[in-house]
């Protein structure tokens, strides 16, 4: 509407003049300004806006007029946070809230926004079978992650040959990458791998060593 209108007929403040009173949608073609209208009929004689001064333009008449969303009329939103991805370091938190009339809906909406670091939390997968580990990194407000591998890899090495009286064993070889943490034992059982090296043999003979490896 045009400025200083204050009644739904387009009067002007005053009760002089003319002004536009045009439809639209805040958001949109429009924008919530802090009022609304209002009409009031006494309820003993039905006159209309009798709660206004006699000399009003509006009493008696059939028209709305213009009241100010007073804050007795004014609830909070309740506060909203998102956050959105924005690089490998940070994200946007978005925090959201508001105010709005109880009394006709019109809401004043209010966005801040900001970057903060990444929540990260760290996860390891063991993938034996493909002879590795993921580390997988992902940030707990937001969508990103992160997998990084590192090879878990161990050789084995037996000795087959003629008896020369000197000791023999299998031997395990950790190849894994930095950072992988490795832990080998060896023993007499599958069930019991307890020993932190292997036992030797001189005799001739084929044995059998176990061993265990954890990651």
């Amino acid at each position: 509407m045009t400025r200083n209108v204050r009644y739904s007929d387009g009067t002007l403040v005053g009760g002089e003049g003319t002004g536009a009173v045009m439809d639209g949608t805040p958001g949109k073609d429009a924008y919530y300004t802090g009022y609304h209208w209002t009409k009031a009929c006494c309820n003993t004689c039905g006159t209309l806006n009798s709660n206004m001064g006699i000399s009003d333009y509006c009493f008696g008449k059939n028209v709305y007029w213009l009241y100010d969303c007073a804050a007795e009329f004014t609830e909070e939103l309740p506060e909203q946070v998102k956050y959105e991805y924005a690089d490998s370091t940070y994200h946007n938190k978005i925090t959201s809230s508001g105010t709005y009339c109880c009394f006709c809906f019109g809401t004043n909406h209010i966005s801040n926004s900001k970057l903060e670091r990444h929540n990260m939390q760290t996860e390891i997968l063991p993938q034996i079978s493909n002879n590795r580990f993921a580390i997988v990194k992902h940030c707990k407000d937001c969508e990103y992650t992160k997998t990084e591998y590192i090879a878990a890899k161990s050789v084995v090495a037996d000795y087959y040959g003629v008896v020369d009286g000197q000791p023999h064993t299998v031997t395990i070889s950790d190849l894994s990458e930095a950072g992988v943490s490795t832990q080998i034992r060896y023993g007499n059982s599958a069930e019991s791998c307890t020993l932190t090296s292997a036992p030797n043999y001189t005799e001739k003979g084929q044995y059998t060593v176990y061993y265990e490896i954890t990651y």
